[in-house]
């Protein structure tokens, strides 16, 4: 009898213990572009989940609303919906490219902390080129995380 409430201790245990933990589930950040129908689409699919997050256009600046959005969480990929082109990527009104991506160093570091895959941003141009590699590899050394672009 002592065993098998021993045993069913431990399989109650171990299911209490699998709830609380969050699952480690792709994110989305989507980023602002109404006039990108490509965007307004995504907007659309990802209007009501709970792994995503809609960069605003407000005093923060759209690097550290992504590191504020994933804080805490535990995420495979972290999937970036934005508007670019050749060498940057556009979120909002910010141009983040590979002269200026040091300025959000801070922000970008803590990435690592809460994603564990790859940083995918959804823009098939912004590493399309010499300069945009150049910002990729940035990307990469400081959020230590590999980055990839998809359509």
């Amino acid at each position: 009898m002592e065993k098998i409430l021993l045993i069913t201790g431990l399989i109650l245990l171990l299911g209490i213990q699998s709830i609380a933990q969050p699952a480690n589930k792709d994110f989305v950040i989507v980023g602002a572009g109404s006039d990108d129908a490509n965007l307004r689409q995504v907007q659309k699919r990802y209007q009501k989940k709970s792994n995503a997050y809609f960069i605003l256009e407000s005093a923060t600046n759209p690097m550290e609303q992504i590191s504020e959005a994933i804080a805490g969480k535990s995420i495979q990929n972290l999937h970036i919906f934005l508007t670019s082109k050749p060498n940057a990527l556009m979120l909002n009104s910010l141009s983040v490219t590979s002269e200026n991506v040091a300025q959000f160093s801070e922000s970008i570091m803590k990435w690592k902390n809460s994603v564990t895959g790859k940083i995918v941003f959804h823009s098939l141009v912004a590493f399309s080129t010499p300069e945009g590699l150049d910002l990729k590899r940035q990307m990469e050394k400081l959020s230590g995380l590999e980055c990839i672009s998809v359509k």
